[in-house]
């Protein structure tokens, strides 16, 4: 009887832990190149979009540094530090300009929503996710600029 308790035990320890696991938050940490063949970038130009996203995660936070080319050749890099508790993170992008953004996870922990607005009137919604073994982040964002909407599917190798 002592040996089936023990038994019993060491499988509900087990199951338990495989649920815990099972519904752990994505970790979203590496080094991400910019897949142009396989974005969609809607209405805007393929500079849009960062083409390399530096992003490190711990479990309070993520910090997401962005390069960025634009079409008349400049280049850019800004840092998000965003808070994963879901209170309201703030940055100054550029010049006097300011976004705002709040995280909050999916229901089983596998996507990243991200609400942001921007000091000009610009508001977005992102939702990141991880497919292929952890190589490839997809961060699906919708905006509205000058009452346009626009729809974007941005594509990252991990490397």
């Amino acid at each position: 009887m002592t040996n089936l308790k023990k038994q019993l035990s060491l499988l509900a320890i087990l199951m338990l832990s495989l649920a815990a696991t099972a519904n752990a938050q994505v970790n979203f940490t590496g080094f991400w190149k910019l897949s142009k063949e396989n974005s969609d970038f809607g209405k805007l130009p393929p500079n849009s979009a960062p083409v390399i996203q530096n992003i490190t995660q711990d479990k309070s936070k993520i910090n997401v540094e962005r390069h960025q080319i634009y079409a008349n050749g400049d280049s850019t890099v800004y840092t998000e530090k965003l808070n994963l508790d879901g209170k309201s993170s703030e940055i100054a992008i550029k010049g006097d300009q300011k976004k705002t953004s709040t995280i909050k996870w999916s229901e089983d922990n596998k996507t990243l929503n991200i609400v942001s607005s921007y000091s000009n009137g610009i508001k977005a919604k992102e939702s990141w996710s991880l497919a292929a073994n952890g190589k490839l982040l997809t961060i699906e964002r919708e905006a509205v600029i000058k009452d346009v909407p626009y729809k974007v599917k941005y594509v990252y190798d991990k490397q």
